[in-house]
């Protein structure tokens, strides 16, 4: 038996500008809703440039006016953003590592690299009887040899003494033509489109992306030459959160 929501109903897409940074937001959200309703949600929030991404699932209610009392209280409505498709030929995925460090690693990158690099932040709470937080990166390059951000990476966890780790290099990455694969499947407009997160499977050398838009959700794995192996769609069809 698992853990999860009764039914997957897609309550509300919403947009909203706040003037929070995303740990202080992560943070607020993750209080809000647990005052809210005590136990069983998941949040996924994954920040990309100045914009956050959330996705919450409510376990055994569909009362969320709390949350967006919180938005309205914080921040003003907004039109839902477009996004550049093409955007680095590089991808470095990092995971697995000590969310404490979060805030210094992605400090150090951008002083380090500047405006050549784009951060994906990604991040899960789960609260139901045990709790379960992760977090991953996942780093654009342009004009950034992977080789030297992937040594710069791993010197940083081997400094703070993080061995556990794991950082993947797709180099000669495509992102307008997954994204694109992503347009053809959902009938979404590629603009409307952001990956949000990437796994790489070793074994059968095929990678997971997560991409959303404000009218799907879309779970995608392709092998290394971008055939499509797998893909299913959490299209945002009610009038639901």
């Amino acid at each position: 038996m698992g853990f999860g929501p009764k039914e997957d109903v897609h309550l509300k897409t919403l947009c909203y500008q706040l003037d929070k940074e995303l740990e202080e937001f992560s943070r607020e959200v993750h209080r809000k809703i647990g005052f809210g309703i005590g136990d069983g949600f998941s949040v996924y929030i994954n920040g990309f440039d100045n914009i956050i991404f959330v996705r919450i699932e409510l376990f055994d209610t569909s009362e969320y006016s709390f949350i967006t009392e919180y938005l309205k209280s914080n921040g003003e409505e907004i039109d839902y953003p477009s996004f550049d498709s093409n955007m680095g030929d590089t991808l470095v995925h990092v995971s697995n590592f000590d969310e404490k460090l979060t805030h210094s690693l992605i400090n150090e990158l951008h002083n380090e690299f500047g405006q050549e690099l784009t951060i994906t932040h990604s991040e899960k709470i789960f609260e139901k009887g045990a709790s379960d937080w992760g977090i991953d990166l996942l780093l654009w390059l342009s004009n950034i040899p992977a080789s030297i951000i992937g040594a710069y990476i791993y010197d940083f966890f081997r400094k703070n003494k993080s061995d556990e780790a794991e950082v993947h290099v797709i180099e000669s990455f495509d992102k307008s033509s997954v994204l694109g694969i992503a347009a053809k499947i959902s009938e979404v407009s590629i603009n409307d489109l952001e990956v949000i997160n990437s796994v790489y499977n070793e074994h059968e050398d095929t990678t997971f992306y997560f991409i959303t838009s404000r009218y799907v959700d879309i779970k995608l794995t392709l092998n290394k030459s971008n055939k499509v192996i797998d893909y299913s769609l959490d299209k945002k069809t009610h009038s639901k959160i």
